[in-house]
């Protein structure tokens, strides 16, 4: 005999759904008739087709004339005039709590403005470019041994032979920056430009910087052509039009062809000055045919984003047929990397452009969503915390007949004031600090780019969603009282009401704790790059630019001579790079027992003074030295990096070995300790120095302390009367800085809104704490009355924030550490995370917590309890 099946019921949610929307005359009736249906079905099929089938019927009738109205009360302009009326009122009854509300909100939304309008200029780099999908640089990578070198350049041969061999590529750009500033003469006028670029014909082909006079096509066709920045060529030529001048560069007439737009652009390529790439060959004429050498960066125009994949599988190929080398010394592989991803790419060696850091946009809108997050959480937990001192309104209310939902709406209308009152204060705010916070991060921020409908409209759209955000969970919990407990005064104190306000008050201190744990962490950080001992002397030194003029790099003996006369120096050293400036990378081979060995070093061409002018410590053998006329021609000093890469086990070992670079020949003659010529982000790269006057760039002077200034001023007189060109000057010390201008902005931007983010913390925690004491008031007398002593009053007090403030550092430890690890692995060198760095932030807040309670409590702890009792 068959067991009877268990008859199904109709699924719960969809009976409630109707019964929630279907009129209550109409309920009965259909519901009726659905479950008829639903017991017919459910014969012999299975339960999930005849459920499906029930919703469809139910939804089938979610029509016009089934829906009932929930409530009778609707919005009108009277009621919403008489909300807002209302709204003013409480604010202005609550003077301190309301300035609270409206300080809180304002830093936030303040700060995040900011934070959002940097980010968003960062992620528009080169966004500009119409064909920005379709352009990409030509990447190197070399291997030699286990030296590995990420290239941004590549042969100037490459960009025509691309052309010529794939039918991917449509045109090519070659640019180069200048070797080192560059003397620019017109009329009586004379300076160093640093930012100059050479730039092949096609540039304004591949990219869209906007020309406001010139020709696109034509401007840097040619040998010696130059387009000038706006502001470079007011700065040559004043309000006259500097098309068909000439400029004097390099010791010869380059006619102005072009001036660029006025407005900034956010590209990845920063150049004032841009000369045209015929002039380059014409100093390099083996730039087109030397396939070993790679000073130009090289861009190529695609025909779809899809030939980007096809043109990579063709490489090795191109590779064999153009560079390969004999014997397979040096491995050589070629990449292409898009415009889209230039500025924030990896690293890579002779990158013209400039570079982004995407991890710092990340904590960056991480820090602005979580102060947009604590301002909300503090408006929340101060509004919530207010619910008891309006608890007989809400009861007068209620037995005066008044809906939930208009309770609800009086209450979401005081969060919009306060919110669209905020949010006007911190427009007004962003208007007027616009101009400083541009100075601060180093970039250009136009006010009428930001007076759009979209960003109005986005702006409104955020003051509707802080307002909403803002306004549920108290409008909920106080609309939700009910009228006798509201009328006594009886605030239900049980988990639900007390739960959300110390998960919020939690939160903040999550929030803050962690933000401040960070801060720390960085301030300790950039404390490290500008106190670690690099290595070499850079106090009272001056670096002179030269320039490539070979008149005055042929007198360089001469102008030390006379400049050691001035007595306003006590040391002058010549070379091609400086520190703070990375040297040029050549492939050095060494002579070991017959054994030759070869390695990627860097090469620093010095004078005989360079050493005892920076201090360097020399280990093993000897200096330079101006008696040994072989010194010029054929000597080599090598770093301690350097001699691990050549399998060197001591210094003395290298002493004496012959060596082959860049065409010429010697021997090793010393070897000095290691010294920090490039950021610390960096490792000690393996070093070469060499004598050789034909490349001298730079002159680094070491000035007497007593004659500082008088010295900076007597040194120009002199260098300008035997050079006929200006005293091109900057300090080491700045120079070194320089090397950090992104992290010590990106630290700035984030000690800056730490700091507001606290400052939000502590306007929360004061208000909180007020209300605390103000809702203890009657149990603290009590208490005394009964013989409790102020201190253990307090204590009671401070217990009330001792666990959120624990929970806080629990929860923030971890993410914290895990940023600053990622963070701190981008330094060669970098400060350990010890617990001190975790437990101090720990205890500023807790001072702060300890001083705003202490606060807020004295007059309530030292006075009379029975001026608390005297209503009971």
């Amino acid at each position: 005999m068959s067991q009877l099946r268990k008859p199904y019921n109709p699924p719960r949610f969809a009976d409630r759904f109707l019964s929630w929307f279907c009129k209550d005359e109409l309920l009965e009736e259909v519901k009726g008739d659905l479950h008829e249906f639903y017991e017919l079905e459910s014969q012999g099929k299975s339960r999930v087709k005849v459920n499906l089938k029930y919703w469809f019927h139910v939804l089938h009738f979610v029509r016009p004339f089934a829906l009932k109205r929930h409530s009778t009360y609707q919005i009108n302009n009277i009621m919403v005039t008489n909300n807002l009326k209302i709204g003013f009122r409480n604010m202005m009854k609550h003077k301190g709590f309301s300035l609270i509300h409206i300080l809180g909100l304002v830093m936030g939304i303040t700060s995040s403005l900011f934070i959002l309008t940097y980010v968003d200029s960062e992620l528009n780099v080169d966004q500009f470019h119409k064909n920005k999908q379709l352009v990409y640089r030509v990447d190197t990578d070399i291997k030699a041994g286990d030296t590995f070198l990420p290239l941004a350049v590549a042969s100037g041969a490459m960009g025509p032979a691309f052309r010529n061999e794939f039918p991917e590529v449509v045109d090519y750009l070659r640019m180069s920056r200048s070797w080192g500033p560059l003397l620019v003469k017109y009329e009586q006028q004379a300076y160093f430009e640093s930012k100059v670029m050479y730039a092949e014909h096609t540039f304004f082909k591949l990219f869209d910087f906007e020309l406001q006079q010139g020709s696109r096509e034509k401007a840097l066709e040619g040998p010696f052509k130059v387009v000038l920045s706006a502001e470079l060529a007011r700065k040559y030529f004043g309000e006259k039009s500097p098309l068909g001048e000439f400029l004097e560069i390099k010791d010869r007439p380059y006619q102005v062809t072009g001036v660029l737009a006025d407005k900034p652009l956010d590209s990845h390529l920063d150049f004032d000055m841009l000369l045209s790439f015929q002039s380059w060959i014409n100093d390099f004429p083996t730039t087109e045919t030397n396939w070993g050498w790679k000073p130009t960066t090289t861009y190529v125009l695609l025909t779809d984003v899809a030939s980007s994949e096809s043109l990579a599988l063709k490489f090795p190929e191109f590779v064999d047929k153009y560079m390969a080398t004999a014997g397979n010394e040096v491995k050589t592989d070629l990449s292409l990397t898009s415009l889209e991803q230039a500025y924030f790419g990896s690293s890579r060696l002779g990158d013209i452009g400039v570079q982004g850091n995407k991890k710092q946009l990340y904590l960056l809108m991480s820090a602005a969503f979580l102060i947009i997050i604590l301002a909300l959480s503090n408006f929340i937990n101060l509004s919530s915390a207010r619910a008891s001192t309006r608890m007989k309104e809400v009861g007068i209310r209620k037995v005066a007949g008044a809906h939930r939902i208009q309770l609800v709406t009086q209450f979401f209308s005081e969060a919009f004031i306060f919110t669209f009152l905020a949010l006007a204060i911190s427009i007004g705010l962003f208007a007027l600090l616009l101009p400083g916070f541009s100075e601060v991060v180093g970039k250009t921020f136009e006010l009428q780019t930001y007076w759009t409908i979209e960003i109005l409209g986005a702006l409104v759209l955020l003051g509707i969603t802080l307002g909403v955000l803002a306004g549920a969970y108290p409008a909920i919990l106080i609309s939700s009282f009910k009228p006798i407990d509201a009328l006594k005064n009886k605030l239900n104190t049980g988990k639900t009401s007390i739960s959300p306000r110390k998960v919020m008050t939690t939160f903040q201190f999550f929030i803050s704790i962690g933000l401040l744990i960070v801060a720390v962490v960085m301030w300790k950080q950039f404390q490290l790059i500008e106190s670690k001992d690099l290595g070499f002397y850079k106090d009272q030194t001056i670096v002179v630019d030269m320039g490539q003029n070979p008149e005055v790099i042929g007198k360089h003996r001469v102008i030390k001579d006379e400049l050691i006369k001035t007595g306003f120096i006590s040391g002058l050293s010549f070379s091609s790079h400086a520190p703070g400036e990375k040297p040029h990378s050549l492939t050095t081979r060494i002579s070991l027992e017959g054994e030759q060995r070869s390695a990627e070093i860097l090469l620093n061409i010095v004078d005989q003074d360079f050493i005892n002018n920076y201090q360097l410590t020399l280990i093993a053998g000897r200096d330079f030295s101006s008696d040994i006329a072989s010194d010029t021609v054929g000597a080599m000093i090598l770093n301690e990096t350097a001699l691990s890469y050549f399998g060197l086990s001591s210094p003395e070992e290298a002493i004496g070995l012959d060596f082959n670079q860049w065409g010429g020949n010697g021997k090793v003659i010393g070897v000095v300790k290691d010294f920090h010529y490039q950021s610390l982000h960096e490792e000690i790269e393996p070093l070469s120095l060499r004598v050789w006057p034909a490349q001298f760039r730079k002159a680094s002077i070491k000035i007497n302390s007593n004659s500082f200034q008088a010295g900076i001023a007597g040194l120009s007189d002199k260098w300008l009367g035997l050079t006929n060109e200006p005293f091109n000057y900057s300090f080491l010390d700045d120079r070194l800085n320089r090397l950090y201008t992104n992290d010590q902005r990106f630290g700035s931007i984030f000690r800056l809104f730490t700091i507001l983010a606290l400052a939000i913390a502590c306007l929360g925690l004061v208000g909180l704490s007020s209300f605390v004491v103000k809702l203890k008031t009657k149990e603290l007398a009590i208490r005394k009355v009964l013989g409790a002593g102020p201190m253990a009053l307090l204590v009671r007090l401070l217990k009330e924030f001792g666990l959120p403030v624990m929970l806080g550092l629990v929860l923030a430890v971890a993410p914290a550490y895990l940023f600053l690890k990622d963070w701190l692995g981008q330094f060669a060198y970098r400060v350990e995370l010890l617990p001190v760095y975790l437990i101090l932030p720990a205890l500023i807040i807790i001072m702060l917590v300890a001083i705003s309670v202490l606060y807020q409590s004295a007059k309530v702890v030292f006075e009379n309890p029975t001026n608390s009792l005297r209503d009971e």
